[in-house]
């Protein structure tokens, strides 16, 4: 079975980062508080899964320090080392080298990384009695095992159980010559039977795995169960059969095939020539020189508790360290044939149709009640919550094929409208509510929680406040709200700047929080809520605040703006100062701020997303900045009006609603025309004006002479409101958006086009541009 990995490298991105991930999260709750045993378990799992990820890759450095993290993180969990700040911060080390090397391996570079110096920090970090009572314990437990479970009466058992698990396997006279010359060399001979867990679904690619463990431990193999055509087509259940040949220990190959993901037990049994049958029914002739078969002792349970001894990297999996507390179930003959969980050998020997008449199978030990209610539970789990990774561009396409159907589900409303079809409008209608329901659907595959984007802030929070001798509590809410894909991947680094601010800015040192009367703990809240089509996303501390006046004479300082100038700016302009490219508040140049390039690489990106940036301070107070980002970037509800001969889009996200005033309702204040909106004044845009809109000198003066019924959008930035005159309202449509490229792209109040039913082009108005400062909000 030749096999190209790199067909597998996509799930083993995903599944590396995501347990990643995981171990990440667990690390941090393991340090808050640290009995958190579960903590300790999920930390495990996620390293024992990457471990066997990486080995099946051929990834052995992350592979190995997994193995020697495990190590440490089976002490934890089986009370032999207690959790300290040494081992904490050890762990999190380990974690970051391995976040190194799981990306190089993906980018297919070769790591520089000297895995030896962390290794022997983890090896070091439980010291003490811990150390000396692990040890005590893996040298003990075989004597236990060995007193509780007699060799004789298990003889039969083991006999009868090897007849069953080769009744279905027969040699051929030039396979049975192989089985003799391993014998008269010395090879081991082994019959090999590998269990699948429950819901692997990827079966062929697993057998493939185990068959090339066993080429790198110098294995071969000389016959297998189903045979290897049948295999490669997945045609068996969740177990095969494997008789290999081979100089490595039966330890180190059951060790390196467990280590396997998705592999659930291993059974390694000992053999001899003689045990097989040819092809016509005839024994193979024993050796001249037959000696011992030299892993007797592997089949019985024992073994496993050995392993440590004679390999101290071995003891990956948690079953050897429970060892002496496995003689309590009474039933205990059968474990002469299986080698290290009971349970799983049950269903890893398959018994043939055609297999003769043979004793009956001795029962095997119960599972642990408390272990096999787990795993059922954990197996339940996963079926009720099966998912499928699916590449984005495939959504994207499928996005852009329901955008299609929007646009001509229009143009059929459209016709249906102009030609009095009632047969077509009847059936438009259900067809609407289809394509709606269609459009819903796809809409909500591509949403993704937040807490993607959330999860990675408390590690960075822990970290800098450490670096920095700052006390600084993360608070999180609302990181199940979900947002388009798009969105989530490209909003990441915005909030990273925003938070590494808030951390080296905002938040004081602990004495000076204190010496105003402040708890010595800066908290630093997060927030995401959904609000109508926008997602709002706020970022809060309780810190030092913006001070205009520091702003204000930087900005003289650094030739920005004259004192003039800085003497007409409000202080809430003055404050979004610092979203200027360049401009710093920081004394001096460090790795976390200084160079002026933070807030201006957020302002830049949320632009980029029609994102809206919102920045509220008070001195000693804090500080809190809002970002509205839309839900996706594909398709969205819009307010269609006309002005001259010009279709505009508004986006229904920015507006709060329309009115119609008269001449005599609009005023002139400071040059601006105002209207009065329920007694507050409201400034009035006109679009003709603004987007230079063509006008005839009929239109101008048809314009002139209309008195009632102007049409106004009134639409909202943030806290600021204006109204937008415009000819006419067309009503609200779901529009898709289409980006103008590089040439068009950029152009000011211009978020991007959509075609209409009619194959029309429509321009989508960016609102939020018509507020930001230079843009002209003019008569």
């Amino acid at each position: 079975m030749d096999i190209d990995l790199s067909q597998y490298m996509g799930m083993y991105v995903d599944g590396s980062r995501e347990n990643l991930d995981l171990m990440d999260k667990f690390l941090l709750a393991l340090e808050q508080d640290p009995s958190n045993l579960e903590a300790v378990g999920e930390i495990f799992r996620a390293a024992h899964t990457l471990k066997g990820m990486s080995a099946t890759m051929g990834f052995e450095k992350v592979a190995h320090l997994t193995h020697e993290m495990e190590n440490v993180l089976d002490q934890l969990r089986t009370h032999q080392a207690e959790v300290t700040s040494i081992i904490i911060d050890v762990l999190f080390e380990t974690f970051d080298v391995l976040r190194i090397l799981v990306n190089d391996s993906i980018e297919a570079t070769d790591s520089n990384v000297d895995i030896n110096a962390i290794i022997a920090k983890l090896s070091e970090a439980p010291k003490g009695k811990s150390a000396a009572t692990r040890v005590e314990a893996k040298t003990i437990a075989p004597v236990e095992v060995k007193n509780a479970v007699p060799e004789v009466p298990d003889a039969g058992a083991a006999a009868s159980q090897l007849a069953l698990e080769l009744a279905d396997i027969s040699m051929n006279e030039f396979e049975g010559q192989l089985l003799m010359e391993a014998h008269q060399r010395g090879s081991h001979i082994m019959l090999m039977v590998v269990s699948l867990v429950q819901d692997c679904l990827l079966k062929a690619p697993r057998a493939f795995m185990v068959a090339r463990g066993l080429e790198e431990l110098n294995c071969e193999i000389i016959k297998s169960v189903p045979d290897t055509k049948d295999i490669e087509e997945e045609k068996f259940d969740l177990s095969f059969k494997m008789v290999v040949l081979g100089d490595s220990d039966p330890e180190k190959v059951r060790y390196a095939i467990e280590s396997i993901s998705e592999i659930d037990s291993v059974k390694i049994t000992a053999l001899k020539p003689e045990d097989f049958q040819l092809n016509g029914g005839a024994n193979v002739a024993p050796a001249p020189t037959p000696t011992p078969a030299p892993i007797a002792a592997t089949p019985p349970a024992p073994a496993p508790a050995a392993r440590p001894a004679a390999q101290p990297a071995a003891p990956a999996r948690p079953a050897p360290a429970a060892a002496p507390a496995r003689p309590a179930p009474a039933p205990a003959p059968a474990p002469a044939a299986a080698p290290a969980r009971p349970a799983p050998v049950q269903a890893a020997a398959p018994a043939a149709p055609a297999a003769p008449p043979a004793p009956p199978r001795p029962p095997a030990p119960p599972a642990k009640p408390a272990e096999q209610a787990k795993n059922t539970a954990a197996a339940a789990d996963k079926r009720s919550n099966q998912t499928v990774r699916v590449d984005m561009r495939r959504l994207d396409e499928l996005m852009n094929l329901v955008g299609e159907l929007v646009i001509n589900r229009t143009r059929l409303a459209d016709i249906g409208a102009a030609h009095k079809l009632k047969d077509l409008n009847e059936t438009l209608t259900r067809v609407s509510q289809i394509s709606s329901s269609l459009q819903n659907v796809v809409m909500q595959v591509r949403m993704v929680p937040i807490e993607q984007v959330f999860d990675r802030f408390p590690r960075m929070v822990r970290d800098l406040s450490k670096k920095l001798n700052k006390k600084i509590n993360l608070v999180v809410e609302g990181k199940e709200t979900e947002m388009d894909r798009t969105v989530i991947d490209e909003i990441g680094d915005p909030m990273v700047h925003l938070i590494r601010n808030a951390i080296d800015h905002g938040i004081e040192m602990p004495e000076d929080r204190v010496a105003r009367g402040k708890s010595e703990v800066g908290t630093i809240t997060l927030v995401a809520r959904h609000e109508g089509n926008n997602v709002l996303i706020e970022v809060k501390d309780d810190g030092k605040g913006i001070d205009p006046t520091i702003i204000s004479r930087l900005a003289i300082e650094r030739g920005l703006f004259t004192p003039e100038q800085m003497a007409k700016m409000p202080p809430e302009e003055i404050i979004k100062i610092i979203f200027l490219p360049g401009f710093s508040t920081a004394k001096e140049v460090s790795d976390l701020s200084g160079r002026g390039v933070g807030m201006d690489a957020v302002k830049a990106k949320l632009e980029d997303l029609n994102g809206v940036l919102e920045l509220e301070s008070k001195v000693n107070e804090g500080s809190r900045v809002t970002i509205k980002l839309p839900l996706t970037l594909a398709i969205l509800p819009a307010l269609m009006v006309k002005v001259g001969q010009e279709m505009f889009a508004v986006p229904l996200g920015s507006v709060l609603e329309t009115m119609d005033i008269t001449r005599h309702d609009i005023n002139i204040v400071q040059h601006q025309e105002v209207t009065l909106l329920r007694g507050d004044v409201l400034p009035i845009i006109r679009l003709r004006n603004v987007l230079n809109v063509p006008t005839t000198e009929d239109e101008q003066k048809a314009i002139d002479a209309k008195e009632e019924e102007i049409s106004i959008v009134i639409c909202a930035s943030g806290e600021k409101r204006a109204g937008f005159m415009v000819d006419e309202l067309l009503g609200q449509q779901e529009i898709v958006i289409k980006s103008l490229g590089n040439l068009l792209g950029g152009l000011p109040g211009i978020m991007g086009a959509t075609m209409r039913g009619d194959g029309s082009i429509a321009l989508i108005l960016d609102i939020p541009s018509f507020f930001q400062k230079g843009q002209a909000i003019q008569s």
